[in-house]
């Protein structure tokens, strides 16, 4: 077989298969690991942060990891966030609502942020799978992220977050008065 007759027949094979193959098509794409159906938190481009910025994050929880009381939770979470506190990055405040994980978190910039988040969301499922004796995911989708650009926001969230139970990780655990 020539050259010629080579390329020919590679034109013939390419155009059978133009429009066959690639494009968008409905169920395309890899399919999710849980029970919901279409997308999840979406891949965006988290906001820049010019300066130290406070933010309000949130990850949905599997059933499977919840506990009948609170108390587990606050001994599991206070550790990790007291852990996870290096320079440029804090977890000021955080609250268990319904199937959410809320957090206020203090960073210094974009991609610290993103970074500590990570790190934190895999040292939360680490440890919760070991107090639940259980292999597997423990949160749905990546963090849902809402910048607090002013100090009003800031304590909005925070008041909200105590209205819900929750808990500075820093400050010393209540005590009841017998």
């Amino acid at each position: 077989m020539t050259t010629n007759e080579k390329e020919k027949t590679n034109e013939k094979e390419t155009k059978k298969k133009k429009g066959t193959w690639g494009g968008v098509r409905a169920g395309a794409g890899r399919p999710r690991k849980d029970d919901l159906v279409g997308p999840g938190v979406p891949h965006l481009q988290r906001p820049d942060i010019a300066d130290a910025v406070a933010a309000h994050a949130s990850w949905r929880l599997y059933p499977e990891t919840w506990f009948p009381s609170l108390a587990p939770w606050f001994d599991v979470l206070d550790a990790i966030f007291l852990n996870a506190a290096r320079p440029g990055f804090r977890v000021a405040f955080y609250a268990i609502i319904g199937d959410r994980l809320h957090l206020v978190v203090e960073a210094d910039e974009r991609k610290l942020l993103g970074r500590r988040m990570q790190g934190l969301g895999v040292s939360i499922a680490t440890r919760l799978n070991q107090v639940l004796g259980r292999d597997g995911r423990a949160f749905y989708d990546r963090y849902q992220l809402e910048l607090l650009r002013s100090g009003a926001e800031l304590a909005k969230a925070q008041a909200l977050l105590a209205a819900h139970g929750g808990r500075d990780p820093a400050a010393p655990p209540a005590t009841s008065a017998s």
